[in-house]
């Protein structure tokens, strides 16, 4: 898809680096206030983003929350799960931004 656009690839990286933290704080905010729909609902907007990140972790703790949300079972574990949600954000927020250099300089 974006084969040989570097311009379009950066600019992707970035808007996935500026809202990833985002959408994951207002997840966390709907889970901490138990608001299940609304978590589900911004859980299922990451899914394609996190598929993009390319974190098999962060997919599938995401799919957990989506689904549990959904389902309205396990939401004991939904907590859990988006804290670990939460502690992957750092390295892939670093891993983006490493693919952003390379991209940028990619004789680096």
């Amino acid at each position: 898809m974006l084969d040989n656009d570097v311009e379009m690839k950066h600019t992707m990286l970035q808007m996935i680096m500026d809202e990833l933290p985002v959408e994951i704080d207002k997840l966390q905010q709907a889970v901490s206030t138990l608001s299940w729909q609304e978590a589900h609902e911004i859980s299922h907007k990451l899914k394609s983003t996190l598929a993009f990140v390319g974190s098999p972790e962060m997919t599938k703790v995401n799919g957990d929350i989506m689904d549990s949300c959904k389902n309205r079972d396990r939401l004991d574990l939904v907590p859990v799960w988006m804290n670990t949600l939460a502690a992957c954000v750092p390295v892939a927020l670093s891993e983006l931004q490493q693919a952003a250099l390379s991209i940028s300089s990619p004789n680096i």
